[in-house]
Formats: C-alpha cells, sequence, structure tokens
C-alpha cells in the first residue's frame, strides 16, 4: 500500500515535487525520484485511491455493506468515484 500511496502523492501537480523524494527513496531504492516514479495520469491517480480507499475500508474491518454506506455519506464525491472505490472492494475481497 505505501506504493501505491506514493505513487499517488509523488505526482500530484505540488511546486515542489523534489519534496517527495526521501519518501521515493525510502519505499523504492536510492534511485527513485518525482521523475522516476509517480502516477501522472488522473485516471491512473483515480485507480491508484480507489484502490487506497478499498484496502484502507478492509485494514477497518468493513463489510461491502458498511462500505457503500459510508461512501454514500460523502455527498460531493462524483458516483464514479464511489463505484470504483467499491468495485475495487470487492475485487480486493475476492
Amino acid at each position: 500500500m505505501n506504493q501505491m500511496i506514493a505513487d499517488c502523492i509523488c505526482a500530484l501537480g505540488f511546486e515542489r515535487r523534489d519534496w517527495f523524494d526521501d519518501l521515493l527513496n525510502e519505499i523504492f531504492g536510492a534511485k527513485a525520484t518525482h521523475r522516476t516514479h509517480g502516477e501522472r495520469t488522473p485516471e491512473g491517480r483515480a485507480k491508484l485511491r480507489s484502490e487506497i480507499d478499498a484496502q484502507v475500508a478492509y485494514l477497518y474491518g468493513l463489510t461491502e455493506s458498511e462500505f457503500a454506506q459510508i461512501l454514500g455519506t460523502f455527498p460531493l464525491v462524483a458516483e464514479t468515484v464511489k463505484a470504483a472505490a467499491l468495485a475495487a472492494f470487492r475485487e480486493n475481497a475476492g
């Protein structure tokens, strides 16, 4: 999960992406930098985020029904984002 989180945050549009190079070094090795790692596409970051959300729900011991109920409490989150997180949860459960 650390690798997914690092890939997700290290490619975001921060002004100083090099701030994350130490994190990347720790997770991926000494040659890793913000230039060599990190998901660059919005679609790829969305997929990583849904996988991370699903893994966190799993770590909390949520059932699919409980996770769906929690996702439903976020009215500003797009339904496609919620559906992707729930699909990732189902994939991890299976």
